[in-house]
């Protein structure tokens, strides 16, 4: 699993916001997930897992979009409320068989076959998305 540097700031905005070299942006196996960085041990020693089933969310998922730049604007609206450092992982599939396409991303509902970590981002806490 490879650390990727947080880019600078100009060099983020000419990579359109876009974490990882294009060979992860643009292979359709590999998909992106962002998540405070208080859940980098958890996941890299135990995986991703699926949150449980509530009344508002019938059908838990684990959601990977397929581009960073969309994880990485949907985890600095998150951060608004949990704030702190960030981090983004890139995963690759063996298959998309079996994942719920949304268009701009992907559900997986059962991890039945968990991605693998290709690599990691760290988002500093002091980084202000535009």
């Amino acid at each position: 699993m490879q650390e990727y540097p947080f880019p600078a700031l100009e060099d983020l905005e000419n990579a359109r916001y876009r974490l990882f070299p294009p060979e992860l942006e643009n292979d359709p196996l590999v998909f992106f997930h962002a998540t405070p960085y208080g859940n980098f041990t958890a996941i890299t020693d135990g995986g991703f897992r699926l949150p449980e089933a509530t009344r508002e969310n019938q059908f838990p998922a684990v959601s990977f979009a397929k581009n960073s730049d969309l994880s990485l604007t949907l985890a600095m609206q998150k951060r608004r409320s949990e704030l702190g450092e960030y981090v983004m992982f890139a995963v690759r599939y063996d298959s998309v068989d079996g994942l719920d396409d949304q268009g701009i991303d992907v559900h997986d509902r059962r991890l039945n076959t968990p991605p693998t970590i290709v690599g990691y981002c760290r988002i500093p806490e002091s980084y202000e998305h535009r």
